[in-house]
């Protein structure tokens, strides 16, 4: 074996860091101004730039001194950061600044990408968007646990949602390294056919069937039966490519999404395990409830 066989070559790969940080400089007015690829991102992607707008009518503060428990463990504090109105990233453009000054022209993204902690305003503002619009139709009060279970599920995936989304307008590296800088999770590897699809139908019926996808996916389930994907097609729009699209939402390891829904579930006062807890049939509930079928309208809507 020799050691070209340990190194892959691609655009996002080899891109030089001095490049990275002139196009972050060229639009950092647009964004946080200490945080990689922000602006570009609100300039260039759709969803990422949409996210922000919205959330900035809702008077949510960004703060680039994020403290101690969010450093260390941020799902943890998700509803502190909703009550308080901030959400929290890392100044990554100072060191990143002065390890290009020091060997300009020598670090490209393949030694940084794997290292680089990524900021998560995308994700936590979107959970913030949902949950604005939970709480204005009265959802955040629901007294029906299983309702509550679907709305705090939704709000997961609608994030969940925006991130995949996101991919569309990654069309080179720069903004796949920007995304994947700012994203909790990035798949770029089904980019055409979401893209495809998108042009074909409308970005807003995409979306909507991807965050049904999501749910499913975060309810804990391992991939749609025909019974359940006829269901939400029913809800949103049929396509043969559907199926195959949906397979996005379960990339996530059966292990985490378990672990980490169970968790989420814990921090929302559900003791209950949490196969018995999320043991029933959501898209019944989800049918037979107008609000909750307006909440995924309204959400669905700010793009």
């Amino acid at each position: 074996m020799s050691k070209t066989d340990f190194v892959t070559y691609s655009p996002m790969k080899i891109m030089k860091l001095t490049a990275l940080l002139q196009k972050h400089e060229s639009t950092k007015a647009s964004g946080l101004l200490l945080s990689l690829g922000d602006g570009y991102l609100v300039e260039n992607n759709t969803y990422y730039g949409a996210v922000r707008k919205k959330v900035k009518t809702l008077d949510f503060n960004f703060s680039d001194a994020p403290n101690q428990a969010y450093l260390a463990f941020p799902m943890s504090q998700l509803e502190n950061l909703l009550s308080n109105k901030t959400i929290y990233f890392q100044n990554n453009i100072e060191i990143l600044s002065m390890l290009d000054q020091k060997v300009p022209q020598q670090i490209s993204w393949d030694h940084i990408g794997g290292n680089l902690k990524a900021n998560y305003v995308f994700h936590e503002s979107c959970h913030a968007i949902a949950r604005s619009i939970s709480t204005k139709l009265g959802l955040t009060k629901a007294s029906e646990q299983k309702v509550k279970l679907v709305v705090m599920l939704l709000e997961e995936s609608f994030a969940n949602t925006c991130e995949f989304m996101a991919i569309n307008d990654a069309q080179d590296a720069t903004h796949k390294i920007f995304l994947e800088a700012n994203s909790f999770f990035t798949r770029f590897d089904d980019r055409t056919h979401l893209k495809n699809l998108i042009q074909e139908v409308g970005h807003k019926k995409v979306f909507k069937f991807m965050l049904y996808a999501y749910l499913h996916s975060n309810f804990l389930n391992e991939h749609y039966s025909a019974n359940d994907l006829n269901r939400v097609m029913k809800l949103t729009f049929n396509h043969k490519a559907l199926k195959n699209l949906s397979r996005n939402a379960f990339e996530l390891s059966p292990g985490f999404r378990f672990n980490t829904t169970e968790l989420y579930l814990r921090l929302n006062g559900i003791n209950q395990n949490v196969l018995d807890a999320l043991a029933f049939d959501y898209l019944t509930i989800i049918e037979q409830n107008p609000t909750l079928l307006n909440l995924i309208d309204e959400l669905t809507e700010i793009f």
